[in-house]
C-alpha cells in the first residue's frame, strides 16, 4: 500500500497495488481514502479470482510483503 498525496491539505488517498512478482505485472489495483485491512483482502479475493488461483489450482498462493510496515504521515 501507498499513500498519494492530493492537490487538498490533509488528504491523502492509499494505493493498493497487487503486483505479480515474478512477471511484474499489476494483477489488481485499487484505490480508497482510507487504511482498512478489509478493503485489502477484497483486493486479494478479486485478484485471485482474476488469475484463476483457488483452492484447487495447481499454483500455491504465497503473498510477499514489502519491507516493512507504511510510513506513518502526520496529516
Amino acid at each position: 500500500m501507498s499513500y498519494l498525496l492530493t492537490s487538498f491539505k490533509g488528504i491523502r488517498l492509499c494505493l493498493y497495488p497487487e503486483i505479480e512478482l515474478w512477471r511484474r505485472k499489476v494483477v489488481e489495483s485499487d484505490m480508497e481514502n482510507s487504511e482498512d485491512p478489509c478493503l485489502a483482502a477484497e483486493l486479494i479475493s478479486r485478484a485471485c479470482l482474476r488469475e484463476r488461483i483457488g483452492k484447487r489450482s495447481l499454483q500455491p498462493l504465497i503473498l510477499h510483503a514489502d519491507n516493512g510496515n507504511a510510513p506513518a504521515l502526520g496529516f
